[in-house]
């Protein structure tokens, strides 16, 4: 992937456009990457975003770590946004702490068994204002970039493994009571 973050770039150098400074997808995108990879997607979207950051400010820092522990680095990244969306005077209602928190929260919900466990696929849901605030600094400083919105080959691969889990998860729940093998002893 990161191959083609590079081509993408020289591609729009080439056509005399500066490459957007974050890495931002549609809202559809993210939704589905985000439910297909469990969660995945979503350290790949803060390491994206990070390496970005870091390219535009000069900032020493280790994009792969931020990803990692992106729950503590969350609020961070938003005040960033923020902080972006003021100087390029954007209209803007993103509470950095509030959805930072969110996102921690949903994070602290994955460990808990189901069914409480499992609302931490909702995860995603709080990155949204963010995704949003990168699209809308992303089309003013740069109107020719096209959004990121296509699900285009590695991406089929996550979604059909999503796919299969969600199929198998939905069987299982609504499926007969025991599905499990009768033990004896």
């Amino acid at each position: 992937m990161e191959e083609s973050s590079s081509l993408e770039q020289e591609s729009a150098a080439s056509q005399g456009v500066e490459f957007p400074g974050y890495f931002a997808v549609s809202t559809t995108k993210f939704i589905v990457m985000s439910a297909c990879t469990l969660g995945l997607y979503e350290v790949f979207w803060f390491y994206k975003n990070w390496q970005r950051v870091k390219e535009k400010t000069g900032a020493q820092m280790m994009p792969f770590w931020r990803a990692v522990f992106a729950p503590l680095w969350a609020y961070v990244l938003f005040d960033h946004l923020r902080d972006q969306l003021k100087e390029w005077y954007i209209a803007s209602t993103l509470v950095a702490g509030a959805w930072a928190l969110l996102y921690l929260a949903f994070q602290v919900l994955s460990q808990f068994e189901a069914p409480v466990g499992l609302l931490a696929i909702l995860s995603f849901s709080a990155l949204l204002p963010a995704n949003a605030a990168m699209s809308r600094i992303n089309a003013v400083q740069q109107p020719a970039v096209e959004l990121n919105d296509k699900i285009q080959g590695w991406n089929w691969l996550a979604v059909a493994l999503g796919g299969v889990f969600y199929l198998m998860l939905a069987l299982a729940l609504l499926g007969p009571g025991d599905m499990a093998p009768a033990q004896r002893i």
